[in-house]
C-alpha cells in the first residue's frame, strides 16, 4: 500500500468510506489501535490536523473529567 500524505478530511472520508474521519480516528484510538490512529493522523494535511484538534477540544466538556480518581484527597501521598 502506498503512503498517503497531506490528505484533506473529505479525501480521507471517501477513501476509508466513513461519514466522519475524526470520529473514526477517535474510535480507533479508544479501541486501542494506536498505530492505526498514528497512521491516520499523519495522513492528514496541516489544516485537517488542526481541524482534528479543534474537534477533540470541542468534544471535551470544560472543567469536567471523564476519569474518576479512586483516591480521596486525604488518601493521596504528599508530592514532596
Amino acid at each position: 500500500m502506498a503512503k498517503r500524505n497531506s490528505k484533506t478530511a473529505a479525501q480521507q472520508c471517501r477513501y476509508y468510506e466513513v461519514d466522519n474521519i475524526f470520529v473514526y480516528m477517535v474510535e480507533t484510538y479508544i479501541n486501542g489501535n494506536f498505530e492505526t490512529f498514528r497512521r491516520l493522523y499523519h495522513e492528514l494535511n496541516k489544516d485537517a490536523r488542526r481541524d482534528f484538534m479543534d474537534f477533540l477540544l470541542s468534544e471535551v466538556e470544560p472543567g469536567k473529567s471523564s476519569v474518576s480518581c479512586p483516591l480521596k484527597p486525604s488518601d493521596s501521598a504528599p508530592l514532596c
